[in-house]
């Protein structure tokens, strides 16, 4: 009898254990957290941009020219930029394009893969042409973007040219910037619109 009742108290027991829910922990996210995560799950669906950027060989240095016409360059000897053109063009637009976050990864390197969208930039002219009395400050980038597939999704020329009020390189680097600023702004508005036919 004392083992019936021992019996059924542990089945009793038994039964009121497994009865019992489990149980569930929670956690709080952090405002960066979610943040985090919240860009991680969108970009986990997009695209990924590979950026090429070509130019002639007296803009990958970073001396300073002067265009006296088509066919004469002046290299200055002591004056030049920080970096050279083609890196000062390189770094801007992988900066804003990574800023719009439409990509997944935004990439620069020769090395395209086969899933990856190709943007190449041709930089023709950062320089400052003489012309008779006046001076201009010229930027020109050839741009085309094309699919994984080898498609051209996307051609223009985008060219901005500036009058300096001097020679002076000092004027030249105020203006180059305003130039180049323009620029990446065509881009950031174009590159929206390209995106949603892709």
């Amino acid at each position: 009898m004392i083992r019936l009742c021992i019996l059924l108290i542990y089945f009793v027991l038994y039964l009121s254990v497994c009865s019992i829910p489990d149980s569930k922990i929670y956690t709080l996210q952090t405002l960066e957290e979610f943040k985090r995560d919240k860009v991680l799950n969108e970009k986990s669906f997009k695209h990924s941009l590979n950026i090429i950027v070509d130019s002639p060989r007296y803009l990958t240095q970073p001396y300073i020219v002067t265009r006296y016409s088509d066919y004469q360059i002046e290299i200055a000897r002591y004056s030049k930029w920080e970096t050279n053109p083609k890196d000062i063009l390189s770094k801007r637009i992988k900066e804003v394009l990574e800023s719009l976050d439409l990509f997944r990864e935004v990439t620069l390197n020769d090395n395209t893969t086969d899933e990856a969208y190709l943007m190449r930039l041709d930089l023709k002219r950062f320089e400052m042409l003489h012309y008779g009395r006046d001076y201009y400050g010229e930027i020109i980038v050839d741009i085309d973007f094309i699919s994984p597939e080898g498609k051209r999704v996307y051609a223009d020329r985008l060219s901005k040219r500036i009058k300096l009020k001097d020679d002076s390189f000092t004027e030249l680097a105020k203006e180059l910037s305003n130039a180049l600023n323009e620029i990446i702004e065509m881009i950031k508005t174009e590159i929206p619109k390209i995106y949603k036919q892709l």
